[in-house]
């Protein structure tokens, strides 16, 4: 292919996925990041690939008391990776409380998260950072990981080699609160942190930067999922619109067991 014809057609490609990225974040962004859902209401996608992508933090939401703003575009940002890797996808579309320890926890968040998790599951968690750590992105194990989640971080930082990319530094995911954490103590399994920076996230303002950075660890994630489950075979979803699988899904509130329509 002629160099013109594929830098315009990589040109589409990346505005595709910016485009869709935005639209799917409105329902995040609705009320100011505080949700426009019943409180500790969730989506919640499941998938047949060994990957689970969370965003626990796509809402505005509360740290030991503290109001913490929300990692914007990460529920709206797992959910473009999930509609096209076939994977489960766990995000807060309904106001966020102050959260007790994992242990003591029944909202609809932590149920799901038991509920996905598999044997040979991965969970990817995701959240924002600034560009104030001078780094793309960083990698957080947490504190036990196993050796086939090393292995998988090792992979995604070669596949994302174009990037800044760290391990552990600044967020390790070891502080027992985090997903990681969790996921590696209490269901014994693998799970790997992503904090992404500001504007590699932000398909409005940066839209062909944050569609290039979609297409690249979209790239990169299905060669990760189809190394767990023992093969390169498995397809990307084809990118045929705008509209692809926005409403996939379902939605639960802490009040119900049932979906939410």
């Amino acid at each position: 292919m002629p160099e013109s014809n594929k830098t315009e057609t990589d040109f589409m490609r990346f505005t595709r996925l910016a485009s869709e990225w935005d639209i799917r974040e409105e329902k995040y962004r609705a009320s100011y990041y505080e949700g426009d859902f019943q409180p500790g209401a969730i989506l919640r996608i499941d998938g047949e690939s060994p990957l689970i992508l969370t965003a626990p933090h796509s809402l505005n939401h509360y740290r030991f008391n503290k109001a913490k703003p929300a990692d914007r575009w990460t529920g709206s940002g797992c959910e473009l990776l999930g509609a096209r890797l076939n994977a489960a996808v766990l995000t807060c579309v309904g106001p966020i409380g102050t959260l007790q320890s994992w242990e003591a926890r029944t909202d609809p968040f932590k149920c799901s998260l038991d509920d996905l998790v598999k044997p040979g599951s991965l969970v990817i968690d995701v959240h924002g950072m600034s560009d104030t750590h001078g780094i793309d992105v960083c990698i957080g194990t947490g504190t036990n990981p196993s050796k086939s989640a090393s292995h998988a971080a090792d992979w995604l930082i070669a596949e994302l080699r174009n990037y800044s990319v760290s391990i552990n530094e600044p967020f390790s995911a070891s502080p027992d609160y985090t997903v990681v954490s969790y996921v590696q103590r209490s269901l014994g399994s693998d799970a790997l942190q992503i904090e992404i920076a500001a504007s590699l996230r932000n398909p409005l303002d940066h839209q062909l930067k944050a569609g290039k950075f979609a297409a690249d660890l979209l790239s990169a994630l299905h060669l990760l999922a189809g190394g767990l489950a023992g093969s390169h075979s498995t397809e990307i979803r084809p990118e045929d619109g705008i509209g692809i699988n926005i409403e996939r899904g379902e939605y639960f509130s802490r009040e119900k067991s049932s979906p939410d329509s």
